[in-house]
């Protein structure tokens, strides 16, 4: 199995790539019936890693949570060129999935160095999000950025994905 592969996670069986929720299934905040807690979303640029190229890691998971060491964020590597004036590059974007990330990185507040040479991480931005996430796909509205932002993500095979970012 590839290291950054998840066990209970592959490739849809029909051979077509997974389609994100679509407009309607984006919830408004508060809405009635709705079970999931509000999300959060930040995105760090990642640098000086050994063996891998400069790249911006996106986290998405819970907007709290009381554990900073849980790893309970989805992280997703996009490409450097997506990162434009602070925030992600309206458009197409290619990413790979990687194993969750550790609940602090939702909330990264200054830039650090990781252990073990892996390079130096830099919060870009951290923002509540409303939406809905699936293993396949996520849909999710980003409040608190500039220009607010839409994020659509759905996986293509194995760990790719495919990520489309307009404004909200």
């Amino acid at each position: 199995m590839h290291p950054g592969a998840h066990p209970d996670r592959s490739a849809p069986a029909s051979g077509s790539p997974p389609q994100a929720p679509a407009d309607s299934a984006l919830p408004t905040a508060g809405a009635e019936g709705s079970p999931r807690a509000p999300l959060r979303v930040a995105l760090a640029l990642h640098s000086r890693s050994m063996g891998v190229p400069d790249h911006l890691d996106l986290f998405i998971g819970p907007e709290a949570c009381a554990d900073p060491d849980a790893r309970i964020a989805r992280t997703y590597r996009l490409p450097r060129a997506a990162l434009e004036a602070g925030s992600l590059r309206q458009g197409n974007i290619d990413a790979v999935e990687l194993e969750p990330h550790r609940a602090e990185y939702l909330a990264l507040a200054s830039a650090r160095e990781l252990s073990g040479g892996r390079g130096r991480v830099e919060p870009v931005f951290s923002a509540r999000a409303i939406g809905e996430i699936a293993e396949d796909g996520f849909l999710l509205r980003l409040d608190g950025t500039a220009p607010p932002l839409r994020i659509r993500g759905a996986r293509e095979r194995g760990e790719q994905w495919a990520i489309t970012v307009d404004r909200a």
